[in-house]
């Protein structure tokens, strides 16, 4: 998490003002981050995943990716978790896939 200027004390404010976030982020390690997400801040933080079909390696991601505390939300799941959790100050992540699925996808030179 981001310690200067506006980062952890936003945050904090946000919190004080029982205000609940949405956060963006990037696929590429950020699981990492996030897992950690809740030793730095108050609100309770969830994640929004894919659930993988393998039933053993999806419960095996989820105990590793909720280890501190931080909560999954299936995607399928996301409009309804977050409606019944309204009353809750939170932090919903969203992570973005590193690449869209190739029917969706658009491709371009920068």
């Amino acid at each position: 998490m981001h310690h200067g200027p506006g980062g952890k004390a936003f945050v904090d404010k946000m919190y004080a003002e029982k205000q609940s976030l949405i956060l963006v982020i990037g696929h590429l390690g950020n699981w990492e981050w996030s897992s950690a997400f809740t030793l730095y801040c108050h609100q309770q933080l969830y994640a929004i995943y894919h659930p993988l079909q393998n039933k053993y390696f999806d419960g095996l991601m989820y105990r590793i990716r909720s280890n501190f505390g931080s909560k999954l939300i299936a995607m399928k799941d996301t409009f309804r978790q977050m409606l019944a959790n309204r009353k809750e100050v939170t932090i919903t992540a969203f992570i973005a896939d590193q690449t869209p699925h190739p029917e969706n996808a658009y491709w371009t030179t920068f």
